[in-house]
């Protein structure tokens, strides 16, 4: 006769080896996981540290245009404006720095400011005037800015060149270059739109032969 106790001997023994099957099976099966865990962990991690070095890598060509721009740009420019009369525009927000910096490198590619002109917030349209040039800092490139406007707009962007990096030494250099190769007589006149947002054609204008 079988009694009481083989039966809750039994039960618990059923119990035991159910609990055992779990953790034998949890634990087989942890391994190839684990293992494809970490090969995924390692795979984000290689390619965060490649992105990373993209980053640097990019910050590094910027950081020498801009000391290439600030060394070699009154050479680049030279005789580019040869006795040309600039006006500066300095449309609403466009910082004295900036103006400056052009006004500097329009001398010294030979040309003469005549004048400056501030525009306020109840002027935006940035058509105005032959052989023009706007040039603003990278926020102008973002959607509300004027660099924006112009290279949004097609007919806008195959008459009026752009620059958004003029607060740089290296986009005033491109802004003199533009507006050299705005001002050539056609057919060699070039609207070119430079800088470094995704909506600029070159960084950089070619330099003159």
């Amino acid at each position: 006769m079988i009694s009481f106790r083989y039966h809750l001997v039994s039960i618990i023994a059923v119990f035991l080896a159910l609990a055992l099957g779990i953790v034998v099976g949890t634990t087989a099966l942890n391994g190839p996981i684990t293992k494809d865990l970490r090969h995924q962990v390692d795979a984000l991690k290689s390619d965060r540290n490649s992105l990373s070095d993209q980053v640097k890598q990019l910050q590094s060509q910027v950081g020498n245009g801009e000391k290439f721009g600030a060394m070699y740009g009154a050479q680049i420019v030279h005789g580019t404006l040869h006795e040309a009369n600039v006006l500066i525009i300095g449309m609403p927000g466009a910082s004295s720095q900036v103006k400056d910096g052009l006004a500097t490198e329009i001398a010294a590619a030979g040309g003469k400011v005549t004048g400056r002109l501030q525009l306020t917030g109840d002027y935006v349209d940035p058509k105005q005037g032959a052989h023009a040039v706007v040039a603003g800092d990278t926020a102008s490139a973002k959607e509300s800015g004027v660099v924006a406007m112009v290279r949004g707009d097609s007919s806008d962007r195959s008459a009026v060149a752009t620059v958004d990096d003029s607060d740089t030494a290296l986009g005033q250099v491109s802004t003199v270059l533009a507006l050299a190769e705005v001002g050539k007589p056609q057919p060699n006149t070039v609207v070119g739109h430079y800088g470094t947002a995704s909506s600029a054609k070159a960084l950089f204008p070619d330099p003159p032969k």
